[in-house]
């Protein structure tokens, strides 16, 4: 079967479907195996905030913000994007969007003070570039809740987000952090789960 899954994941990929993936008419550029694998996430575990790097036409933020509505049942704020340059006015989705670079440590400290004593999941999508995630990494997974959701994505096809994820998930950080087994659930995926123990 993963042969199966491994060939569907790079034909699907490959087929350039992905690109328009929308979500209420918004881009989300994301497979939407990987989508339904969040929304089961959030359910599952009820993060009181979602903490997302790389906002870019804002598909995502309005899918997590509308999931979490969903999960919560209310309209309360529960979805924070970062990006360097949003493609989304900031009023047409129920999420606070900080403009910045996801790194930079006043928009970091920014984060942080936000989510403090709150259950806290975190989805990095921004720059795939090695030095980048393994810094979003450092900076972020802190952050993240014992009981919820770390994710990387797009580790499948871009080798630099691949090798910062291989070289921070070693010795203590893999104990705190082990793979969550729900990555595979759909058997295809593009992206990296993890899920925080201690």
């Amino acid at each position: 079967m993963r042969r199966e899954a491994a060939e569907f994941t790079q034909a699907y990929f490959s087929s350039q479907a992905w690109v328009d993936t929308r979500w209420k008419g918004r881009r989300v550029e994301k497979c939407p195996l990987d989508l339904m694998l969040h929304q089961e996430l959030i359910f599952l575990n009820k993060p009181e905030i979602i903490v997302e790097t790389g906002t870019r036409y804002g598909g995502s933020a309005a899918f997590f913000a509308d999931m979490m509505k969903l999960a919560h049942g209310d309209d309360e704020v529960r979805v924070i994007s970062v990006d360097v340059c949003p493609l989304i006015p900031p009023q047409e989705v129920n999420a606070m969007f900080i403009q910045g670079n996801s790194v930079d440590p006043t928009v970091v400290a920014q984060v942080a003070n936000l989510v403090a004593g709150k259950r806290t999941m975190v989805i990095l999508d921004s720059d795939h570039s090695e030095t980048h995630v393994a810094a979003e990494l450092a900076a972020y997974a802190p952050l993240v809740s014992v009981g919820q959701s770390l994710v990387v994505e797009d580790t499948l096809f871009c080798p630099g987000a691949a090798e910062a994820v291989a070289k921070w998930h070693t010795g203590r950080t893999a104990h705190v952090f082990p793979e969550d087994p729900m990555g595979e659930k759909y058997l295809a995926t593009w992206f990296s789960w993890f899920r925080r123990v201690a």
